[in-house]
């Protein structure tokens, strides 16, 4: 779960589908289904966003940062049926089985989300409790998603004067 710092900002937007059968409301939700980053039309989507604050101030002791801050911004892009009145109990059960079953799907895509803001917050969170008096210098850069590689951050420090074999560097939670 996210630390009590994070925000998370969830939205669900639908769109319409009719139908009476099973097969007329596939067509109308492939018409009319929200279109994926890639172009595609799918019968839901999940995006979501991750913002984050890490603020910091320089003065006589040093570097000193703020609360670090992680936003999660979450839309879910689901169908709703409008049960016309000729449509069978049987349809709207099938209907009711699908839809439950999709938002646990997407809910899926919405907990990597998570996850991620977590990673990112603990992380940023581990940098501000390095110490205060500057140093090492370091800075802090978020690197885009490529291809199948996720959004990383790439912490640089600056030592001057030692070489790589006289340097330990370990990653520790909390």
């Amino acid at each position: 779960t996210l630390a009590a710092a994070a925000d998370v900002d969830e939205d669900v937007r639908y769109y319409d589908v009719t139908g009476e059968t099973p097969a007329e409301i596939w067509r109308d939700m492939r018409a009319r289904g929200p279109v994926g980053k890639d172009g595609g039309k799918y019968n839901a989507t999940t995006p979501w966003n991750l913002r984050w604050r890490y603020p910091y101030a320089k003065s006589a002791d040093g570097c000193a940062t703020g609360p670090v801050t992680v936003q999660l911004s979450v839309v879910y892009n689901l169908p709703r049926w409008n049960r016309p009145p000729g449509a069978s109990a049987t349809v709207a059960r099938q209907w009711d089985r699908y839809i439950e079953a999709l938002e646990e799907h997407e809910q899926g895509h919405a907990d990597f989300g998570r996850q991620t803001a977590d990673e990112i917050e603990r992380a940023l969170d581990r940098v501000s409790k390095a110490g205060t008096d500057g140093y090492p210098p370091y800075n802090i850069e978020r690197l885009p998603r490529t291809g199948t590689d996720p959004e990383r951050l790439r912490i640089t420090l600056a030592v001057a004067g030692f070489t790589r074999e006289q340097m330990e560097i370990t990653l520790e939670e909390n």
